[in-house]
């Protein structure tokens, strides 16, 4: 075959191979907003498996003389490469659109467990998933065993010997040390997808869409590190154990306990009854996972966020406590939480049982009937519950019926109307029932323990859900009320709280670690951005942010909560009075003094509480 043959068909396979790293490109910044930046740079580093794949068809040619066979194994390699770039694309494109961030490499694994759960939440069987998947990889080998019938050009270049095959690898070699370069100096800051899955602690992180620089996070450990070195522990006496019950994805106003009209929380309406139960409803200052338990342990806002936080956990660490994490769900690598709470005395998630058990709830009861009886050494124990997330293991308890996911329900912020799914809500309060009935199960585990014999007892949510209003439904996709209130419940066993709480006008989330150490009578670390709802303090303004909107809660005037947000994407601009508009219905922002749209815009982008 001659020269020009041979660069045409070399041609055309790059020509192939760049269709589908083009349309993911294409979707990335102009679907996704990510920066252009990535373009460039992903182009370069893609060109590695195209030349990988080059050489190791080179050998599959030389080596095998059966043309029908060699072939096949071409068509395979060919189909296996494309089918694991398509995958790849997918999940990014997936963790975007659901979490904000570039899945990273750890997590990777943790959506193939999860697929089980997906497929059933969509409602497609499971036979018939697996069996589209086979169906996809059959046809992705039949197309390359066609394209490479007609357009095959190794089988030619072979016959020059193995010369070329050496300058191929020569080749290959200096590409791969050219690219291999970014593991000194990663992609991350032209925001290119295979740097920031390969390398996801370098230089800078992003918390679900919420980037962490690194100088920032630098300067901001220093003060924590400084703050550590200044702590003084309280005294050695008799201290309360502190349970904490994080509830995934849980709406206060979807818990009877705080009114609804369906007996969504009967155990909790029970313990009402019968003992003090404070409870407060907080707001969040974002809607996802990795965010909300960051601000929720380490008393800090999103802007605030570094690489090595002072949180809760070393707190109690520092004054003598045992620290045991039971958690549903993935907080190791999907949600790499390990690093951010320090050290603990004992570790167990999704990942520490097979993979059909990663968001079920069960596995936390059994672990906890093993665990030790209390030996009289005060204890912290975290709960993370996903029996109310829209990727929980069904438990197939249908109290409220017809019940039907919301997996596939729009999540585009339109500002349009309510829309009712009446089954998505229905799904969504069996969820609801089914914590309650684990936070049941917990606390008598940890009553025939010991635990509660001088405890108290704290259950809460990382963020709200989206259930149809403004368009919307799940998480992580806006900074509307009904993603960002979360629940806050105080229960008090063995002992009588001296201090009342709720005397805030407007809780936040980042309060809640200042209420437990106050209530346990120990000191917090002086970095922390929240105060102890037991103390009355003057109305200030805090912050919220979520992707691309950013605003803040300013309850200065008296008698109002203004809300005012940026859609830093679109342009938009939103301001509701949220003591007369709690739903956010109507944007006021034309009515408000230009003055105060002024502080509040300076405010939004520079201020920090």
């Amino acid at each position: 075959m001659s020269v020009p043959r041979i660069v045409r068909r070399v041609a055309a396979d790059f020509a192939v191979w760049y269709c589908l790293p083009c349309a993911f490109l294409v979707t990335y910044v102009s679907v996704l907003r990510q920066p252009g930046s990535a373009v460039a740079p992903h182009v370069a580093a893609i060109t590695l498996p195209f030349a990988l794949l080059g050489i190791l068809r080179l050998l599959i040619s030389r080596s095998i003389s059966h043309a029908r066979l060699r072939l096949a194994i071409s068509s395979l390699l060919f189909a296996l490469f494309v089918g694991a770039m398509l995958t790849y694309y997918v999940l990014v494109l997936i963790s975007l659109g659901y979490w904000g961030g570039v899945v990273s490499w750890t997590a990777i694994p943790t959506f193939f467990r999860q697929a089980p759960d997906i497929v059933d939440a969509i409602g497609i069987p499971r036979l018939a998933a697996s069996a589209g998947a086979i169906a996809l990889m059959a046809s992705l080998v039949a197309a390359c065993w066609f394209y490479l019938k007609r357009f095959d050009w190794t089988m030619y270049l072979g016959r020059w010997g193995w010369v070329k095959a050496i300058c191929a690898s020569a080749g290959f070699c200096v590409l791969w040390m050219q690219v291999a370069n970014v593991t000194e100096a990663p992609w991350i800051s032209q925001a290119e997808p295979l740097s920031m899955t390969l390398f996801p602690l370098a230089g800078a992180r992003d918390i679900e869409g919420h980037r962490v620089g690194a100088s920032d996070a630098k300067r901001l450990d220093g003060l924590e590190d400084r703050a550590r070195a200044a702590y003084i522990p309280a005294d050695a006496s008799a201290k309360q154990n502190l349970i904490l019950i994080v509830v995934d994805a849980m709406r206060p106003d979807h818990m009877s306990l705080f009114g609804y009209g369906r007996k969504t929380t009967p155990y909790l309406d029970r313990l009402a009854r019968t003992q003090t139960v404070r409870k407060v409803i907080a707001h969040a200052p974002c809607s996802d996972t990795v965010c909300g338990l960051l601000s929720l342990t380490g008393s800090k806002l999103p802007r605030d966020f570094s690489f090595h936080p002072f949180g809760i956990h070393e707190v109690l660490r520092r004054n003598g406590y045992r620290i045991h994490m039971i958690l549903s769900g993935d907080h190791s690598y999907f949600h790499p939480m390990k690093a951010y709470y320090g050290t603990v005395d004992s570790w167990f998630d999704g990942n520490s049982v097979d993979s059909s058990s990663i968001n079920d709830d069960q596995p936390l009861i059994e672990h906890l009937v093993a665990m030790p009886d209390w030996d009289g050494t005060p204890t912290m124990y975290q709960f993370h519950l996903m029996s109310a997330h829209i990727m929980r293991r069904d438990d197939g308890k249908r109290a409220f019926s017809p019940a039907s996911s919301y997996l596939l329900a729009p999540r585009i912020d339109n500002n349009g109307p309510d829309v009712t799914f009446p089954t998505a809500t229905n799904y969504y309060d069996n969820g609801v029932l089914s914590a309650d009935h684990v936070i049941e199960t917990l606390v008598g585990q940890l009553r025939q323990k010991g635990y509660l014999r001088r405890a108290l007892v704290v259950i809460t949510a990382d963020h709200g859900e989206a259930l149809g209003e403004h368009g919307l439904f799940q998480h992580a996709n806006s900074v509307r009320e009904e993603v960002l209130k979360v629940p806050v419940v105080f229960l008090a066993f063995g002992y009588e709280p001296e201090d009342s709480i709720a005397a805030a006008a407007f809780p936040l989330q980042i309060d809640v670690a200042p209420t437990i150490l106050t209530e346990l009578k120990i000191p917090q670390p002086i970095t922390w951005k929240g105060r102890p709802l037991q103390v009355r303090y003057e109305p200030s303004v805090t912050y919220f942010e979520e992707r691309d909107y950013a605003g803040l809660i300013d309850t200065r005037q008296p008698g109002r909560q203004w809300k005012y947000w940026l859609d830093r994407a679109r342009g938009g601009e939103f301001a509701f009075d949220l003591s007369v508009d709690p739903h956010e219905t109507h944007n006021a922002v034309g009515s408000v003094p230009e003055a105060v749209l002024s502080d509040w815009r300076t405010r939004v982008v520079y201020a920090k509480r």
